[in-house]
């Protein structure tokens, strides 16, 4: 993934999670999250919603491998 790809925060969208604002970027549902990862449907909609912030770092793991990101581009960093 590249700079670009990486969606910009600013403080208007600061509800919006980047892992949500990634997903919408790559054309990828929550859904296809989901059964790339086999992580249960509530964690991530509660991600994607910015509801869970606080999260196992192997659910991040399973996010940025599926997604080919760092873990730098879903939080924030």
């Amino acid at each position: 993934m590249t700079q670009t790809d990486v969606p910009v925060m600013d403080q208007e969208q600061g509800r919006t999670s980047r892992l949500k604002a990634i997903l919408k970027k790559r054309h990828k549902s929550q859904m296809w999250l989901v059964g790339k990862t086999k992580l249960p449907k509530s964690v991530v909609s509660r991600i994607c919603s910015g509801k869970l912030t606080n999260y196992h770092t192997n659910t991040l793991k399973k996010i940025c491998e599926a997604l080919n990101v760092t873990s730098a581009a879903i939080l924030g960093f």
